[in-house]
């Protein structure tokens, strides 16, 4: 019998997440796994008790969202003791990614003969990352986002205030093998995984087993086509076709003309000049026993695509 730490979250589904605690524990009972469970709380980050109790469980498992999910992970770095993922969050983008079923009961049972893989993690002014850092617009109306998606309609004109203003900046990269390359664009995404916010698929190419972010810049794109093209990849909907240009690259820093809002997976890091990095690797995590390591890849270096 495996023991189990189950760390969830019971904001969501408050009516009946103990019901479906209880079942949870059962089934993973049954399925050779005893779970112990302990619940998050509201402002107060779980990583260092998962840090303090890693070696003393063979494995944790998560029924909760991204930001769930990441906390945890921020404890188990360098552990080696794998997390598990049990969706209940809103879009669930890790879990997605990694071909897991949306409903609890059904990935406790994927992941009872789930096998461990070496997982990589982003990092963002030193902030860990599972998804996306991104510099510009998307951390500028991200909280905004944050507000919507609690149902918190009065945020709605303050975020289109927010993007009418907003105006393109000029962006120096300096990747770890080139160096000094400027762009003017609305925002850079660092992409550890292909989903970040309500889903948006913005790095279908991006992997997380070969120890390298992937870099989006939208050079000459609008704010007004921005919005176009990320409500039409939302919900995890593959672009048809995909806009600026795109870099690999192990470690960046991001400086502009002006200072931007930086975030990591949601959360404000501070504002440019920042350092990206991926760390290859750091994490172990559960897949799906016939499921590939990471999602599909595509090609290392730099490519360009039309922008409108």
């Amino acid at each position: 019998m495996r023991r189990a730490r189950l760390v969830w979250n019971p904001v969501h589904r408050r009516r009946t997440a103990p019901a479906v605690l209880a079942r949870l524990v059962d089934l993973l009972r049954e399925l050779g796994i005893e779970a112990d469970p302990v619940y998050t709380r509201t402002g107060r980050s779980i990583a260092p008790q998962v840090a303090a109790e890693a070696q003393g469980y063979d494995l944790f498992l998560v029924w909760g969202g991204d930001g769930t999910v990441a906390d945890v992970a921020t404890g188990l770095i360098g552990t080696g003791t794998p997390l598990g993922i049990l969706p209940a969050g809103t879009f669930n983008n890790v879990a997605h990614a990694l071909g897991l079923p949306s409903d609890p009961l059904a990935a406790a049972r994927v992941l009872a003969a789930g096998q461990p893989r070496p997982m990589d993690v982003g990092f963002a002014n030193a902030q860990l990352f599972l998804e996306v850092a991104g510099a510009g617009l998307d951390a500028a109306v991200m909280p905004f986002g944050e507000r919507l998606k609690a149902h918190q309609l009065g945020a709605l004109l303050p975020a289109m205030a927010r993007l009418a203003r907003y105006r393109t900046a000029m962006v120096t990269l300096d990747l770890d093998y080139a160096r000094g390359l400027q762009v003017r664009t609305p925002l850079v995404v660092l992409a550890n995984g292909p989903f970040y916010g309500a889903g948006f698929t913005v790095a279908p190419e991006a992997r997380w087993d070969d120890g390298r972010l992937t870099v989006r810049v939208f050079e000459g794109a609008t704010v007004a086509g921005l919005v176009w093209y990320f409500a039409n990849i939302a919900r995890h909907r593959r672009p048809v076709w995909t806009r600026g240009s795109t870099f690999r690259a192990r470690q960046v820093r991001v400086s502009a003309d002006v200072p931007l809002s930086v975030h990591a997976d949601g959360r404000a890091v501070g504002k440019t000049p920042a350092v990206f990095e991926a760390q290859a690797g750091a994490l172990t995590i559960l897949v799906p026993g016939s499921a590939p390591a990471a999602p599909a890849g595509g090609r290392r270096g730099p490519t360009t695509e039309a922008v409108r």
